[in-house]
């Protein structure tokens, strides 16, 4: 009856899937979440406040005019009234008043006051764009956490399948009298484990769709398989690294809180200098002072206002701003280590679990194949029921490492997006107006592919089921690069001049020393001019040093897409330097390759970055060009 139950049960969940209704794609499902997220609604509400306070601060560019009037019973007893012999005398009194004041010159206050809430605004329209960021990362994990979960649902359900498939035989069998009470104990138990692992997986799945209903605000429907971003990865973490450290929102957000810490520094001096104005008061009274009749004023004075001493709050408040300003520089210097953290985190378990995907898939069909072995074996009696089911359960634990590694490192590229500040941008969401800041931002190198532009991937459909173990699927993961210490500034070393120079035809002579010792000077020389024409920003020299349809090592990234990387990450105003050292150089038994491994020092404009790597040349045409290039441990 339970296991009757597990069955409608999981038909039922898994009916949700498959019902009519409206198929919903990630960038839909992160769509909605930006529209409707209510921290991104309280970022957007206070960028649009702290906009309105710049022209509360620009105000005293214009002048001010006021106009007072006033009636009433006034009672006096003066010189004049005495004078007049009239004692004390009680009129009514009417004044009417009108001021303009027009600033000249405050200190520099009012240009400093419009710079400090202009960068305040900056860096709230950057926390809204980074808040975007952030909650997109959210929806996207809670989507791909529900098809996780689905999949591992699903394999739990044909894992049951299967038990009870055996369950049966056996339970047919020992009722013939052919088989013994103890194998149907046996099949009992490993199916009241296999139902058992259903009802923990459905109750996952809900925990899934819970997670989803709260970031996304809906709960999930007919949801589609994601899209893997290949192409809009970086090539290598340095590269993913400065992208970030350009572009990433929370460190721009921090460098415009340094520039509006500097403007209020600077406006805490404005104390210090005298005050200039223009004044014209016009006064139109009557009945004042005691004596019937009308008075006129009129003046136009320009004023000058300069306060000598103020107890020393003044000099207190410029010393305040100047801690401000440190505080302000250390929160973005902390900033630059979280992005980079963030960065490398996201790249190593990309790496790593892509890496292990192989394996994981290997041991999937392998453990599929020897089930398939063990059922025929058992069959003919060659194998035990234990044996049997042994098999089963490293098959289903098989397909579930596979399943959360898939999905894993499907998560691991999108935080590497999110650390570069290119979620939203791959994804082809629309993002609030108030992402924007008022001071125009130098133009940052565009990413080359979007969700909508990047190639598909040539690898055929991957089937978790148990029908499906013999579908291939291409490992994009390389060699992890070696991870160092984040640092706060780029280390500074001198820049050697080294010529740049096009690859050497070399006619090749085997068997003899003489042109190994040759061919070894001239992969240095390689080695230095490519070394050199990367710091130079010699695009044209750089990309000489490789072989004509060259491709990174185990990417799916075509020669083009790579080239049109390396083109708006190469230049001159990049300020990049590349420095060598340890080269070692070794030849390959057939003579046609060496291999060259290094230590490398990079070091551009905001990043610093040290690992070991190692280039493959290859003899192509008479010329030693690159065929391989990697990061290792």
């Amino acid at each position: 009856m339970n296991f009757k139950k597990s069955l409608i049960s999981c038909f039922i969940l898994s009916g949700s899937y498959l019902s009519a209704g409206h198929t919903q794609t990630l960038q839909e499902a992160v769509q909605l979440t930006l529209n409707e997220n209510p921290e991104i609604q309280e970022a957007r509400a206070i960028r649009m406040a702290y906009e309105q306070e710049i022209d509360q601060a620009a105000s005293p560019y214009l002048p001010t005019i006021d106009v007072s009037a006033g009636y009433g019973l006034e009672q006096a007893n003066n010189l004049v009234t005495r004078d007049r012999r009239q004692g004390t005398q009680q009129l009514g009194r009417t004044e009417s008043k009108v001021r303009l004041n027009q600033m000249i010159f405050d200190g520099f206050q009012t240009p400093h006051e419009v710079a400090r809430f202009t960068a305040k605004t900056d860096a709230q329209a950057y926390t809204v764009f980074g808040q975007s960021e952030i909650t997109g990362l959210q929806a996207t994990q809670a989507y791909i956490n529900v098809l996780r979960r689905q999949a591992l649902f699903n394999l739990a359900a044909d894992n049951l399948s299967l038990h009870k498939g055996f369950f049966e035989q056996i339970k047919m069998r020992t009722e013939r009298g052919i088989g013994r009470v103890s194998d149907l104990d046996q099949a009992t138990g490993r199916l009241a484990r296999a139902e058992s692992n259903l009802q923990a997986e459905q109750g996952n799945l809900k925990d899934a769709q819970t997670s989803y209903l709260r970031v996304i605000g809906v709960l999930p429907d007919k949801l589609t398989e994601v899209q893997k971003p290949t192409q809009a990865i970086p090539a290598s973490l340095e590269e993913a690294t400065e992208l970030a450290l350009a572009n990433h929102p929370t460190l721009k957000a921090a460098n415009a809180d340094i520039t509006e810490s500097l403007a209020q520094h600077n406006t805490a001096s404005a104390p210090f200098y005298p005050k200039l104005n223009f004044e014209v008061n016009y006064d139109n009274n009557d009945d004042v002072g005691g004596i019937r009749g009308q008075t006129e004023d009129l003046t136009a004075m320009v004023k000058v206002n300069y306060n000598l001493f103020n107890g020393g709050k003044d000099k207190a408040r410029r010393n305040q701003t100047a801690y401000e300003m440190y505080q302000a520089k250390n929160i973005r210097d902390n900033t630059y280590r979280q992005v980079v953290e963030a960065v490398r985190l996201s790249w190593v378990a990309y790496k790593t679990v892509g890496s292990q995907l192989d394996f994981f898939k290997a041991h999937r069909d392998s453990s599929a194949k020897a089930l398939n072995a063990y059922k025929q074996q058992f069959n003919i009696g060659q194998r035990t029921l234990l044996d049997l089911l042994d098999s089963t359960n490293e098959m289903y634990l098989a397909n579930l490492a596979y399943t959360d590694a898939k999905y894993t490192e499907l998560t691991a590229r999108y935080r590497i997006l999110a650390g570069m500040g290119r979620l939203n941008k791959y994804l082809g969401t629309t993002l609030p107006s108030e992402i924007k800041p008022i001071t125009p931002e130098k133009k940052q190198p565009e990413m080359l592919y979007t969700a909508a532009t990047e190639t598909k991937s040539t690898e055929e459909p991957d089937d978790n089921s148990y029908q499906g173990m013999q579908l291939s699927e291409t490992n994009t993961a390389s060699t992890d690069p070696k991870i160092n210490n984040p640092v706060i500034k780029p280390l500074e070393s001198k820049q050697t001049d080294l010529p740049v120079s096009s690859p050497v035809i070399y006619e090749s002579v085997e068997g003899t020393s003489t042109a190994s010792n040759d061919s070894e000077t001239i992969l240095r020389q390689h080695l230095d001019g490519w070394a050199d024409a990367w710091s130079k920003g010699d695009i044209k020299a750089y990309l000489g040093y490789y072989e004509p349809n060259y491709t990174p090592d185990a990417t799916a990234v075509d020669h083009s897409a790579w080239k049109k990387n390396r083109v708006s990450r190469i230049s001159p105003n990049k300020q990049i330097q590349v420095l060598l050292s340890d080269i070692k150089i070794n030849k390959n038994p057939a003579g046609n390759a060496f291999t060259t491994t290094f230590h490398q020092v990079y070091n551009s404009k905001n990043f610093h970055d040290e690992s070991k790597k190692t280039i493959v040349w290859k003899n192509t045409n008479g010329a030693w060009l690159i065929h391989e290039e990697r990061s290792i441990e």
